[in-house]
């Protein structure tokens, strides 16, 4: 998709970033109330161990991308460009 439309490489990263930031408030709140879920759900010997702020990094990477992949392909299917002055054409 970015190889072809290089322009949704921006909307990408943003809605990447917005998409993990999204999902922090579920892991801390999951961390609040439980705090041995993390560890008792995954399978630290098929992860890489690294933690950060207690969620696997494997976590945070899939959000990323899982933002960085949906959130321009709506623009990516519909033919959908941003022109000058953040108008959509």
């Amino acid at each position: 998709m970015y190889a072809y439309r290089p322009d949704l490489i921006q909307n990408g990263l943003y809605s990447g970033v917005i998409m993990l930031v999204c999902s922090l408030p579920s892991y801390f709140l999951i961390q609040y109330l439980s705090a041995s879920w993390i560890a008792n759900v995954y399978q630290f010997n098929h992860l890489s161990g690294i933690l950060l702020w207690g969620i696997p990094i494997e976590e945070l990477v899939f959000w990323f991308l899982a933002g960085s992949m949906f959130g321009p392909f709506y623009e990516y299917a519909r033919k959908i460009r941003l022109v000058r002055g953040g108008v959509y054409s």
